[in-house]
């Protein structure tokens, strides 16, 4: 198991790749406490403000609550989409949390919860393609392999760097023509207990294809020369400074793009190698351990030689061996990140990422 600091950064981009993934409004990682006994959050993704206090101070109750004995029963996720007034959430948890909906993923390991992925929709009625739910699954199932990996493992990065953008099209090709549909919505319940009629099963196993019935594959969702294309520009990211890099990432990809990482200059060269895609452009840091910036950008041209480099860094120009290439100085807000990287691949003007 790796250590403690490495699960939180992975459990950290696991939420954020969940929530964004699935449009939420917020989203969460936990991890059980040594009773087993709840839920404790250990990583947020856009937790809004007066929500965040109670979020990192309230655990989740296990024991007789009915959604996550659902979800581990059923070995998948489970979501409601009126979560102020669902018996199977814990009542003093929905008190506390006054969402409409909420899916929760569990992270299981030899069939034992060892934690969960949650995100949560504060006013809307949320219900989920099949495809939906076994992206979902995924990640859950990618998040437990990760957080099993040594620290820094090369295989932890590929896992928890893939293109949810292409495995969603992946997933939805699998299915059958007719079942691309909203999940079934699960009727809102009175507080007191459960409803006369008999609910869904909540089985959400049943929705998987078979392609995706067992554990996944460490390599599924990076992109192959049978993946469906991506509309819009590939960006690799590439900095030893982990949130850095993040906010980098997420700056990117909330501006349209799609976003590879890697944490030095021979990762770097690794991706830049093994992805199968176009890599329209590299943005890294100059300075780093191994392999710095300024060696990364003359290596990598007979990997990719259509591919443009931009360089960032807090130190001068001159500390790169040319100084006529492209270059942002650090700090810098994500705004002038984002225009930077539009002038780059689409010219001046006000032109989209999918232009």
């Amino acid at each position: 198991m790796s250590s403690a600091v490495d699960q939180t950064k992975v459990l950290r981009r696991a939420a954020r790749r969940l929530g964004r993934a699935l449009g939420a409004d917020f989203a969460g990682a936990y991890v059980i406490n040594a009773d087993g006994e709840a839920l404790r959050a250990v990583a947020g993704y856009r937790v809004p403000r007066d929500l965040l206090e109670a979020f990192v101070e309230f655990p989740i109750p296990v024991k007789g609550h009915r959604l996550i004995v659902e979800a581990w029963e059923t070995r998948g996720p489970v979501f409601s989409d009126h979560a102020e007034v669902d018996y199977r959430l814990d009542r003093m948890l929905a008190e506390r949390f006054p969402v409409r909906s909420v899916l929760f993923v569990p992270l299981l390991e030899a069939a034992e919860l060892t934690g969960a992925l949650v995100a949560a929709w504060l006013t809307e009625a949320r219900a989920f393609t099949p495809a939906e739910i076994t992206l979902a699954t995924l990640i859950g199932h990618q998040t437990g392999a990760a957080m099993k990996a040594p620290p820094g493992a090369a295989g932890t990065r590929r896992i928890m760097g893939m293109d949810l953008k292409a495995t969603l099209k992946r997933i939805a090709a699998a299915w059958p023509a007719g079942r691309e549909h909203r999940g079934t919505p699960r009727p809102a319940a009175p507080v007191g207990g459960p409803p006369d009629e008999p609910r869904p099963s909540g089985d959400v196993m049943a929705l998987i294809p078979p392609l995706l019935a067992e554990t996944p594959p460490a390599d599924w969702g990076a992109s192959s020369p049978d993946s469906p294309a991506v509309a819009g520009p590939t960006i690799l990211v590439v900095d030893d400074e982990d949130e850095t890099r993040a906010l980098m990432r997420e700056a990117l990809e909330e501006a349209g793009y799609n976003v590879l990482e890697a944490r030095e200059g021979n990762d770097a060269l690794l991706v830049a190698d093994w992805h199968a895609g176009p890599i329209d452009l590299i943005v890294t840091d100059v300075m780093m351990p191994h392999v710095d910036g300024g060696e990364l950008g003359q290596r990598v041209r007979p990997l990719r030689a259509d591919t443009k480099v931009l360089y960032v860094s807090g130190y001068p120009k001159d500390r790169l061996p040319d100084t006529t290439v492209h270059f942002l100085p650090k700090p810098f807000t994500p705004d002038v990140l984002t225009a930077k990287v539009r002038a780059l691949l689409h010219g001046p003007g006000p032109a989209s990422p999918s232009a």
